[in-house]
């Protein structure tokens, strides 16, 4: 799709941030809600709805034309993205991780079998920014 001229992302309320991946999109929008869009071949996008019925989790997910809200995260304060993957930092500091997490050491990565609404939470400590 080529869009000639900006217009504004309906669905998203008052953003504070966006960042891309190679083919997705992270939004935090005011209060705290994470919105994405875009290819979700690896579970980047981060909702679990997009997995139609009778597929596996991540197996061939369907992409999202639109912002759709990330499913299973709240209080975010801050994002990133990579290629294939999304990350979060919520308020009390905790980091989430989902997607095609591959530059990790293994027992951090979120298995491909999980649905997208299962983050997985690093643990340390506590953090105030991703960069």
């Amino acid at each position: 799709m080529v869009i000639p001229q900006p217009r504004p992302v309906p669905g998203l309320g008052r953003a504070t941030s966006i960042v891309f991946g190679r083919s997705h999109i992270l939004v935090l929008v005011e209060d705290g809600t994470l919105m994405a869009w875009g290819e979700n071949n690896g579970c980047q996008v981060g909702n679990a709805q997009l997995v139609p019925p009778g597929r596996f989790p991540c197996d061939q997910p369907d992409s999202a034309d639109t912002p759709v809200k990330v499913t299973s995260l709240a209080n975010v304060v801050q994002i990133a993205a990579s290629a294939g993957s999304s990350e979060a930092l919520l308020r009390d500091g905790t980091v989430m991780l989902w997607g095609g997490v591959y530059r990790i050491p293994e027992e951090y990565r979120l298995p491909r079998r999980h649905l997208p609404g299962g983050h997985r939470r690093l643990t340390g400590p506590r953090l105030s920014s991703v960069v």
